[in-house]
Order: structure tokens, then C-alpha cells, then sequence
């Protein structure tokens, strides 16, 4: 397993800032770090995050990440339809690479 990162990392804050400022409709628990990256030859971090959202949200979460000045690459996502038909939205599960090539 991971540490949890809490509401008060960096990585955190970038994903609560994304869902504030672009008002998406996001369930978000928090992350995991689970450790460095595979990019051996940078500073990486890999992260674990849940959350629920619906498809248009999710779209606009990811182009929100490509715009930040570290690179985020997605090793795994994985989305899934509730069973419950009554249930709006979709669970989504993505292990996220963050790369730092700048000094910060």
C-alpha cells in the first residue's frame, strides 16, 4: 500500500484547485503516493487517486492536468458504470506519474 498524500500536498491541492476553478462535479477523496515513478531519469512521484464524476468532468479534469508546468502522465485509468442505473455518474481509478524537469 501507499501513504496518503491528504488534502494538504501539493498534488492535492492542484486537483481541488482544477475541480474549484473549473466547477467540476468531482468526488474526490484524496490521493496515494505510491512511490517513485518509472522515469528513472527524473523526479517522479506516481499517485493513486478514486473519485466519481460524470464523462464530461473527467474530460475536462484531464485537459485541466495537461496544462500544469509538471508533466502528469496516466499509467492506468480505469472507468466503471455503476450498476445501479438510478446512480448518476462513474467510478474512475487512475495511478498518474507526475514529472518535475524544472528545478522545482
Amino acid at each position: 500500500s501507499g501513504i496518503s498524500a491528504g488534502f494538504d500536498s501539493k498534488f492535492d491541492n492542484l486537483i481541488q484547485f482544477i475541480i474549484k476553478d473549473k466547477k467540476l462535479k468531482i468526488d474526490y477523496r484524496g490521493s496515494t503516493k505510491l512511490g517513485k515513478g518509472k522515469y528513472a531519469d527524473k523526479k517522479t512521484q506516481l499517485y493513486q487517486l478514486s473519485f466519481r464524476c460524470e464523462y464530461e468532468d473527467l474530460l475536462v479534469f484531464i485537459s485541466e492536468m495537461e496544462k500544469n508546468d509538471r508533466i502528469y502522465n496516466i499509467e492506468e485509468l480505469k472507468i466503471k458504470n455503476p450498476i445501479q442505473k438510478n446512480a448518476a455518474g462513474v467510478y474512475v481509478h487512475m495511478k498518474v506519474n507526475e514529472i518535475n524537469i524544472g528545478n522545482k
